[in-house]
């Protein structure tokens, strides 16, 4: 029996899909099984149709819109399949070579049940003296997202309304709620920095506007999150006042260094619109950051 089984989430984004399964295609071939769901508002078949020969594939249409939705599809279907663990890769990247046995490696050998890889922008885009610095699309360790993660699907909750939550669907962080309560519960992670994927960087995300509205989302899930795990309104309130307290510091930190380096300029003006996320869900506001706009199906 195949243990591991990769997962694609998948919305509207053909080319990067096909890049990533064409990569998957030189390391791996049929060897390893790959799983698609997808519920992009134009359906991504036909690109994995053209696949069919080269790859183990198991595509799933998934209907509805949200991050969350089709998550819990690909652990549905990777625990369906018989798998141990499932390596978790997003549409818009591809993995270096020997990316998945750095992945399996300490989850075989120190018995982990959550293994982090690391993520890297696209070498070829040239970035900007600030984002490079700041390090806005590296990330590594225990970063407690899908990006790149493998997972032993044995530590899932028995009930799948327990596994990604709908709360998060179109904030996004679904996968940070998720992970870190894997942790909390229990869960052995490992960090494989060496288990690389590379990130496209599309030309939005070379904008310090881009940054702005990430800390703005990033606001608004850190107070759904205090919403989504506490009920009493005056623990919602400290809570959400040491969060805000927090992010004061911290911009003003960034802010007194930004006139020397302008990345943290950046950082600071990232703390101060997690604040006015923060505020504007609280005082009951909703945003959809992610999920498809209503057509065809």
């Amino acid at each position: 029996m195949t243990k591991i089984c990769i997962a694609v989430c998948t919305c509207d984004r053909p080319e990067m899909l096909a890049k990533l399964l064409l990569e998957v295609v030189r390391q791996h071939g049929r060897a390893i099984p790959v799983i698609v769901a997808d519920n992009g508002n134009n359906p991504a078949r036909a690109v994995v149709d053209t696949f069919a020969a080269q790859l183990d594939l198991r595509y799933s249409r998934v209907k509805e819109a949200g991050l969350a939705v089709v998550r819990n599809r690909t652990l549905q279907m990777a625990k369906d399949g018989g798998f141990q663990y499932v390596a978790c890769i997003d549409d818009d990247e591809y993995p270096n070579d020997g990316w998945l046995a750095e992945l399996e490696s300490p989850a075989e050998l120190r018995d982990a049940d959550i293994v982090y890889g690391s993520v890297i922008p696209d070498p070829a885009v040239r970035l900007p003296n600030w984002l490079s610095k700041g390090g806005f699309l590296s990330h590594s360790g225990n970063t407690h997202s899908t990006a790149n993660v493998l997972l032993r699907l044995s530590i899932l909750p028995q009930q799948d309304t327990d596994w990604f939550s709908q709360k998060f669907a179109f904030v996004g962080g679904e996968d940070n709620e998720f992970l870190t309560r894997l942790e909390v519960n229990g869960a052995k992670v490992v960090n494989a920095n060496k288990a690389v994927v590379v990130e496209h960087v599309p030309s939005d995300r070379l904008k310090i506007r881009y940054y702005l509205r990430r800390g703005f989302r990033e606001g608004v899930f850190a107070a759904q999150l205090i919403l989504h795990q506490n009920q009493n309104p005056a623990r919602v309130a400290w809570l959400s006042t040491k969060l805000i307290g927090r992010k004061i510091g911290f911009g003003l930190h960034h802010m007194f260094f930004g006139p020397f380096d302008s990345w943290h300029l950046v950082r600071g003006l990232m703390d101060f619109c997690a604040i006015y996320g923060v505020f504007m869900r609280l005082v009951g506001r909703n945003y959809v950051f992610y999920g498809r706009k209503p057509g065809p199906q």
